[in-house]
């Protein structure tokens, strides 16, 4: 079943004035034809006609142009957002796939837009930014019902704001009945330029959310393009060729904003600031940079990264981050097509406090990660399902984070003892290095060494084995490789290990990719310093 709504609101003095006086909102909606420079359009107050027909259906050319500004964001993508720059003024297209289409019918509730599905535009008209919204700063709600808050900047906060725009919503579905199966809403707002003192060829500062609601309750779950439309220094720049990337030497900055102190360094100088470097292509070896922070926030590496647009947060982006978080520890989160994940969170950092320059290093050997701060290694993870991206950045939480720039190198020596090992009879030393002391002892993070003078083809194979920290250590069979080095890239083979958290895994190693076959975890007492027997049967 399908039912469209187009909706025009007039707020005259905001929306808590009109539930304030205890009238029904729906009294102030109409579902007038408007055209551009008809007379229904032309309703006191607003005296400018719009560049398209407002209608909450974007179903003018304009919008089908493959060069007009279009972005994705929220779960799964599914709110697209376009703007069209007009001869007259700006006008917003959204888009929203939903399921469940909500709107709160709580109208003595304030936020009673907020609490409903909506879509959210945010406007910097002189593209000055701010640490909060300031008098040139725009927010317009709207709700698949029509109403909306309209809010001006005030320095800190935002502020009701009593001037008129024009807009529509389009239901594709019902409203506010999950009895059904809808498919999408959509919304058309015009903002003239005479109104907000740009023009057609201004640079903007811009910013989008969203909300999704279910029906029978009065919370709903926020996404937003950008990472937090409330600081306008974090807002998108944007001008009618498209959007304004800004780029501090080789580095592009994705999120926030950068500046380059006298030293070399670099800082944020806003909250939630992302910059990648351009140019290096990183699978595996080193990647190190110095962070000095002033305030306990999460801030670190990234790298594995890969992205659809120049500007991301995590929305629309996949990437690692190795970072320490505002609780001092060390911290290893994984995004996956902007779904956050936590991998590894390791105890607290004993050399971290704010104010003070630290060494943040990770080594990616294979599949493997480790993180290390100030030399001492935190984290250590195999994963299977291994990004592939290639680019690296830098990522602050919070403003007035320093970071020296990254260093890339192909070393995957990970513990600064390593030692470069001895030829051990019998085996041949593929990856790091072994000594024979009384036993073999491991020289080297990432170490593997194969028997040269055996196969085996079924059997029982066991070593006894004791890790001296926490570590992943065990036995490799079924192994075929054409090199004469690797580790996981360029051979196959099965691994049973004792992982870092105490598991039992067995897993198959193809060509660099990592397949879990089983996992159990280890409770009859097991821990470092501890000597075991390890024994495969197969």
């Amino acid at each position: 079943m399908k039912k469209h709504f187009n909706w025009v609101i007039l707020l005259a003095g905001g929306l808590l004035a009109l539930s304030s006086c205890g009238i029904n909102p729906s009294d102030y909606a109409s579902q007038n034809d408007k055209s551009s420079g008809n007379s229904d359009f032309t309703y006191p107050g607003n005296m400018v006609a719009s560049d398209l027909k407002i209608d909450g259906v974007l179903d003018e050319e304009e919008w089908s142009d493959p060069d007009i500004f279009n972005c994705h964001f929220g779960e799964n993508n599914r709110v697209s957002s376009k703007i069209f720059w007009g001869e007259k003024g700006l006008t917003v297209g959204f888009t929203l796939l939903d399921q469940f289409i909500s709107a709160s019918t709580n109208y003595s509730d304030s936020e009673f837009v907020i609490n409903s599905d909506n879509v959210e535009f945010y406007i910097d008209t002189k593209h000055d930014g701010g640490n909060g919204p300031q008098t040139d700063d725009y927010e317009f709600l709207i709700n698949p019902e029509g109403y909306a808050m309209l809010q001006v900047g005030g320095g800190k906060w935002w502020g009701p704001w009593s001037g008129v725009v024009d807009y529509a919503v389009s239901i594709d579905g019902t409203l506010n009945n999950d009895a059904d199966d809808d498919i999408s809403w959509s919304v058309e707002l015009f903002l003239p330029y005479e109104t907000f003192g740009f023009d057609q060829a201004s640079t903007v500062g811009i910013a989008f959310g969203c909300r999704n609601k279910t029906t029978n309750l009065t919370t709903s779950d926020w996404f937003g393009w950008t990472p937090d439309p409330q600081i306008p220094n974090t807002y998108v720049a944007i001008n009618q060729t498209g959007v304004q990337t800004e780029e501090i030497d080789n580095y592009m900055i994705n999120s926030g904003t950068f500046i380059k102190n006298n030293d070399g360094n670099y800082t944020s100088s806003s909250a939630n600031s992302l910059m990648t470097l351009s140019e290096v292509g990183f699978n595996q070896g080193t990647i190190t940079a110095t962070m000095n922070t002033p305030s306990f926030s999460d801030n670190g590496i990234v790298f594995g990264l890969s992205a659809t647009d120049a500007l991301f947060w995590e929305s629309g982006a996949s990437y690692y981050f190795f970072f320490i978080n505002r609780d001092s520890n060390a911290f290893l989160g994984k995004v996956v097509n902007g779904t956050w994940n936590t991998i590894q969170v390791s105890s607290n950092v004993a050399s971290f406090t704010t104010n003070k320059t630290i060494n943040l290093r990770v080594v990616v050997v294979g599949n493997t990660i480790y993180g290390l701060i100030d030399d001492t290694v935190y984290i250590t993870y195999t994963d299977s399902s291994f990004l592939t991206g290639t680019r690296i950045g830098l990522r602050a939480g919070a403003e007035g984070v320093t970071f020296s720039p990254l260093v890339t190198s192909e070393s995957t020596i990970v513990d600064t003892n390593d030692e470069p090992g001895e030829a051990i009879s019998g085996f041949n030393t593929v990856s790091g290095g072994y000594k024979n002391d009384g036993g073999y002892v491991a020289t080297a993070q990432s170490s593997l060494m194969i028997k040269s003078d055996a196969t085996l083809d079924r059997g029982t194979l066991s070593i006894d084995a004791v890790a001296l920290r926490l570590n992943q250590y065990g036995l490799v069979f079924g192994l075929a490789s054409n090199s004469d080095s690797f580790y996981e890239n360029n051979a196959s083979y099965y691994q049973l290990m004792i992982n870092t958290g105490h598991e039992l895994v067995l897993d198959r190693v193809e060509n660099g990719t990592i397949t879990n076959l089983s996992t159990r975890l280890l409770t009859a007492g097991y821990s470092v310093n501890r000597p075991i027997q390890l024994k495969g049967l197969f």
